[in-house]
């Protein structure tokens, strides 16, 4: 049994179940993609809140596996309309199913450092990585919880 029932079994700290099936935004690596378990399939949505040195919290959202296949399809086969394929991502994100977790992932080691509820009191932001501070606040918030046990480091 899991203890976060919105993901799958195989989101645990100290893993990387992942195969990116899709970067969607990037900086120094990807800071949003769809993402799906290598194990099970089940396919999500990471979108980056704040970052400081290779580690980058992440929230994470439940997508529908068949949107996902679909639209990989059809960036697949490409478009005559430019802004297709924008809109396409952009409908498969707005159907996206955000759980309470944060994701505290190491990018250098593409590890899962901590899976954490969002802290009491901050509401999980909507908007892009590209419109928030960036400016540690949320890695602060998440890292000091009780029982996370891992320190981030500038640099």
């Amino acid at each position: 049994m899991t203890l976060h029932p919105e993901l799958c079994e195989h989101v645990q700290p100290g893993t990387w179940p992942f195969e990116v099936a899709l970067v969607i935004d990037e900086q120094v690596g990807f800071t949003d993609a769809l993402v799906a378990c290598r194990r099970c399939g089940a396919h999500y949505l990471l979108e980056m809140l704040d970052w400081r040195g290779h580690h980058r919290l992440m929230r994470i959202a439940t997508v529908e596996s068949e949107r996902v296949r679909a639209l990989l399809h059809d960036l697949g086969r490409g478009s005559c309309d430019p802004k297709r394929a924008g809109a396409s991502v952009e409908q498969v994100q707005a159907g996206a199913a955000f759980t309470p977790w944060l994701l505290l992932l190491d990018a250098r080691a593409m590890r899962i450092e901590a899976i954490q509820p969002v802290p009491q009191g901050r509401k999980l932001p909507t908007v892009s990585w590209r419109a928030l501070p960036c400016d540690g606040s949320w890695l602060d918030d998440v890292t000091s919880a009780v029982g996370c046990g891992v320190t981030v480091r500038t640099g």
